[in-house]
C-alpha cells in the first residue's frame, strides 16, 4: 500500500457519532453498519490526507496495522479509495436541493362540510408557491366529485405529485376507481382504509403500438383511517436510508416539518395536521405571510442535534423525527414519544 497516496472516503458515505457507537452509511452500496468511536476517529483523521500523515500520528505498530487493515476494508468494500491527488476528487456540495422551493409538500384535509368556496380559496393560495407534492386527506368515505374539482385546480399550482387518503367506499368498485385515477393525471396514489385485507392494485393504461404503463396505484389498508394519529412511530422500518441528500437534509433541518404546510378542513394553517397551533386562515392570510412567521419557521429548523436524547443517537440523520407526539408536549425539544430506540443501550424495544 503506497503511503504517499491520499485516503478519500466516497462522498456517498456518511458518518454519524452516537453516544456509545458510530454509524457509517454507504448510500451507493445501500448498506450501513456500526463502528467504534475509535474507527470513526481514524476515518475523520485520515480522510483526504496521505496515509503517511495518519500513520505518523499513531503511537505504536499495532495501531498502524489496524489502521491499514481498516483502510483496506474500506477500499475493498468501495466506501473509500486511494488516490495520488485528492484535489481531483472534490467534496460533494451539501447544499439542500429543496432550498429553491418555498414549500416541499402540503397536507390538505377535507371533510363532508368542505365547500367549493373553501377549495377554490386554497387553490388560489397554493398557486404562487409552486408546491410540488400535495397529500389530500378526505376524512370521510371516498367521495370523488370534490376530489375531481381539487385535482383539476391543482394543475394550475405547479404540483407534480398528488396522493389521496380516504376510507374505502363500498359503493365504488375497482372499475370506477380505475377511471377516477385515469382521468386525473396528477393523482399518483390512492390510499383506501378499512379494507378487508391489505393489498394494492396498479392501474394500467395501454395505447395502440405501445406497452402498458402504470398511471397510478390503489393501496388498500386493513385498518381505519385515523387522521394521522398513527404518525410519528420511529422504528428500524421507518428510518430513511434512501440517499445522502436525506442525510444532509436531516442534519440541517427537521426531517418531517421542513418546507411542510398543513391546511385543515376549516382552512387553518398548521405545521402538521397533528399539531394544534394555527397560523391564520386561508381567507385572511396568504401562504407567503405564513412563511414569514418566525414561530412557524421555528419547527422547520429544529434538527435532531437540538432534541433531547436524539442528539446522542447514531440514527438521528436517518430519522424524520416527530414533533406532534413527544414525551413532554410542553417542551419543543422533547424526545419523540413513539421512538423505540435507546441510544444509551443501543437496543430497540
Amino acid at each position: 500500500m503506497n503511503e504517499n497516496y491520499y485516503f478519500v472516503m466516497y462522498t456517498t458515505c456518511r458518518l454519524t457519532h452516537g453516544k456509545r457507537q458510530s454509524l457509517i452509511v454507504d448510500y451507493a452500496g445501500d448498506v450501513s453498519f456500526h463502528i467504534s468511536h475509535q474507527y470513526e476517529q481514524l476515518i475523520r483523521m485520515a480522510d483526504r490526507h496521505q496515509l503517511k500523515e495518519t500513520l505518523a500520528q499513531l503511537d505504536d505498530q499495532e495501531s498502524k496495522n489496524y489502521f491499514l487493515e481498516f483502510v483496506d476494508y474500506m477500499v475493498t468494500h468501495r466506501m473509500a479509495t486511494l488516490v495520488k491527488d485528492e484535489a481531483a476528487f472534490p467534496k460533494m456540495s451539501d447544499e439542500l436541493s429543496y432550498e429553491e422551493y418555498k414549500l416541499r409538500d402540503v397536507i390538505w384535509d377535507i371533510d363532508k362540510n368542505t365547500t367549493i368556496e373553501l377549495v377554490d380559496k386554497i387553490l388560489e393560495r397554493l398557486s404562487p408557491v409552486n408546491c410540488k407534492i400535495v397529500q389530500i386527506r378526505q376524512n370521510t368515505l371516498l367521495d370523488t366529485p370534490i376530489l375531481d374539482h381539487i385535482l383539476e385546480g391543482l394543475k394550475n399550482t405547479g404540483a407534480i405529485y398528488v396522493e389521496v387518503h380516504a376510507t374505502i367506499n363500498p359503493k365504488l368498485d375497482v372499475l370506477y376507481l380505475e377511471d377516477f385515477i385515469s382521468r386525473n393525471a396528477l393523482l399518483n396514489n390512492l390510499f383506501l382504509y378499512g379494507s378487508e385485507k391489505e393489498t394494492f392494485h396498479s392501474v394500467m393504461k395501454k395505447h395502440p403500438g405501445y406497452s402498458s404503463f402504470c398511471v397510478g396505484t390503489i393501496f388498500y389498508k386493513d385498518f381505519d383511517f385515523d387522521g394521522g394519529n398513527s404518525c410519528g412511530t420511529i422504528c428500524m422500518k421507518t428510518l430513511d436510508f434512501s440517499g445522502y441528500w436525506t442525510y444532509d437534509l436531516m442534519k440541517k433541518k427537521n426531517g418531517c416539518l421542513y418546507k411542510k404546510l398543513s391546511i385543515d378542513a376549516q382552512g387553518n394553517y398548521h405545521n402538521c395536521p397533528s399539531m394544534q397551533t394555527t397560523y391564520g386562515n386561508v381567507f385572511s392570510k396568504s401562504i407567503d405571510e405564513v412563511l414569514q412567521d418566525s414561530n412557524f419557521l421555528f419547527w422547520w429548523n429544529l434538527n435532531k442535534d437540538k432534541i433531547k436524547v436524539c442528539c446522542d443517537c447514531e440514527y438521528r440523520y436517518n430519522c424524520s423525527d416527530c414533533r406532534a407526539f413527544t414525551e413532554n408536549p410542553s417542551d419543543p425539544y422533547s424526545k419523540p414519544s413513539k421512538c423505540h430506540y435507546n441510544p444509551y443501550s443501543n437496543l430497540w424495544s
